[in-house]
């Protein structure tokens, strides 16, 4: 089995991403609504940034993940001046139901607005091209050089179609993977895992300062008290892997499951405790190869 540091992915043109959508939050109380119910502190939020956080059950217990970034009045397709949340595409109406559920006397506005956006990345250091009417980020997170940028459908933009193949996809989805970065619902099991399982802790997504949201009192007692069990980590497999695969010991006994994967490579949810040993998916012996960030 190669090691994922042996793998030279960059991929600089642009890569199109139509499961990932976009949903937009507007409004003169659109901040103050989003402050009291996500993980990140808003307050920094700077222009041309964007945050990692998540939207999370009551119990602490994952929802929604996104990228959030602001979005002045020249920028909107809707309400005027707000934030966008690149965010699952299949579950962004999903999404703005759950949070109008907080709405009560909130004047803000909330929109599905994916089919109006296409979501791409570039994977390298710095962006080849000029993207004047794109909203551009680099993704905030550790371990990958990934650029993503929301570009209006009706924009034309040549210098940037060059690269919607599967091939380019999977270039991508290995250096997702090999980051350790979830990708929504793929990696994160709705209503059941923690957002820490998924490297939210470590990767600033978690804000332990701001106060409260929802689901902050279970997610500060985690960190406190150290109770995870679980992780989201890189796996390489000696044949291809495939979602939703048990993963045993050697014992037969359970250590975890297969998430998202492209080809050999794959993120697993698996437990602590047994994340050194030897470990097997079907046929398929498994090699843990946790990113740099994570720290195990």
């Amino acid at each position: 089995m190669s090691d994922f540091s042996a793998q030279d992915l960059t991929v600089p043109e642009a890569i199109a991403l139509p499961w990932r959508g976009v949903v937009q939050v507007a409004g003169a109380d659109a901040e103050s609504f989003l402050q009291n119910l996500i993980t990140q502190d808003l307050d920094k939020l700077g222009e041309g940034q964007a945050l990692w956080s998540a939207f999370l059950t009551p119990q602490g217990k994952y929802n929604h993940d996104f990228f959030i970034l602001r979005q002045d009045a020249s920028q909107s397709l809707g309400q005027g001046a707000g934030f966008l949340l690149e965010c699952e595409a299949e579950r962004a109406e999903q999404l703005c139901s759950d949070f109008l559920k907080y709405r009560l006397r909130a004047d803000l506005e909330m929109q599905d607005l994916s089919r109006y956006y296409k979501v791409q990345v570039f994977v390298c250091d710095s962006l080849p091209h000029t993207l004047p009417e794109a909203m551009v980020f680099r993704d905030p997170r550790k371990g990958a050089s990934v650029w993503r940028s929301l570009t209006p459908m009706d924009a034309v933009l040549d210098a940037v179609q060059g690269a919607d193949t599967g091939a380019a996809i999977e270039a991508y989805e290995q250096t997702r993977i090999r980051a350790a970065w979830p990708d929504g619902s793929r990696d994160f099991r709705v209503g059941k895992d923690l957002p820490a399982e998924g490297g939210m802790d470590r990767q600033g997504a978690l804000d332990w300062h701001k106060g409260c949201y929802l689901g902050q009192e279970v997610t500060t007692r985690v960190y406190r008290r150290g109770l995870l069990k679980h992780r989201l980590v890189p796996v390489i497999g000696d044949s291809p892997l495939k979602t939703g695969t048990a993963i045993r010991d050697e014992e037969g006994k359970p250590a975890g499951e297969i998430r998202s994967v492209a080809g050999t490579h794959g993120l697993a949810m698996v437990l602590l405790a047994k994340i050194n040993l030897p470990l097997f998916a079907n046929e398929s012996s498994l090699k843990v190869c946790p990113a740099d960030w994570q720290e195990l």
